[in-house]
């Protein structure tokens, strides 16, 4: 589903992009908020202040693999990752796309970093992402990785259900023992036209009260488009720089704990 065909939510303050470090796993390197932003932090934040070394890398030497991997259950998170992969392809990274409800992934050994992305129901990752993650976790760990969160509870702006979000990422990464260098968490999208009539009747009746929602004839989109490209870019230029000569990102997080 294109972003384009659907209309916009009726609010435009329920789609953003929140801090995700969890409560229970070590920090991730970089998170993303509101405002992204790239190592090293600012020094009114929480986290020391740290000068990095400018390294500079020759583009036609940048290109590194990296494998692009989501569970959806109506699509719409493919259609985010189709928007990551073309933001990761256009700062020179080789991207292999795969939904692994219909290809297997053998091993992750070839490629430099990967990008997991899984839609929530019930509070729960698509079960594909799961096993992919509790198969391939220590790989994981080696390696720049992403984790992108799609749900509607991050698009809903009630207090509540954003801590639900931050809580069933917290939960998932302490489940799986994953500790990715980088996460997101989206809004979603209410795709009414695909949903039989019992779902329809059930997400107009949950949709109505913090979305103003009640035309099920048409589909609606909460993702914030812009901060998917933010996030992208931001994670591109971060597997660049971890693979110039000498440099580990996963050594760069520990030092900036």
């Amino acid at each position: 589903m294109e972003e384009s065909s659907l209309p916009k939510a009726p609010r435009s303050d329920v789609a953003r992009c929140v801090d995700t470090t969890p409560t229970t796993t070590p920090t991730p390197t970089n998170h993303t908020a509101p405002i992204l932003r790239d190592h090293p932090t600012t020094p009114e934040s929480d986290t020391p202040y740290l000068t990095e070394t400018k390294i500079f890398i020759d583009e036609d030497e940048a290109m590194n693999t990296i494998l692009l991997v989501y569970g959806t259950t109506e699509g719409h998170t493919a259609t985010v990752a189709d928007r990551m992969a073309e933001v990761l392809r256009a700062e020179n990274h080789d991207v292999t796309m795969k939904s692994l409800a219909q290809e297997d992934v053998d091993a992750i050994s070839d490629y430099d970093a990967v990008v997991i992305a899984s839609s929530i129901h019930a509070g729960q990752p698509h079960a594909t992402v799961k096993a992919f993650v509790q198969t391939h976790r220590d790989a994981l760990n080696g390696r720049p990785t992403a984790y992108v969160q799609v749900s509607l509870s991050t698009a809903d702006p009630r207090p509540e259900k954003q801590a639900e979000a931050q809580a069933y990422a917290d939960q998932f990464l302490q489940e799986m023992k994953w500790t990715p260098t980088h996460i997101a968490l989206f809004g979603g999208a209410l795709p009414f036209t695909r949903y039989g009539f019992f779902k329809r009747r059930l997400m107009r009746a949950l949709a109505k009260k913090p979305f103003g929602i009640t035309d099920t004839a048409r589909d609606y989109d909460f993702t914030d488009w812009d901060q998917v490209k933010q996030f992208a870019g931001s994670f591109a230029a971060d597997v660049k720089t971890a693979h110039a000569p000498g440099l580990s990102l996963r050594d760069r997080s520990l030092r900036d704990r």
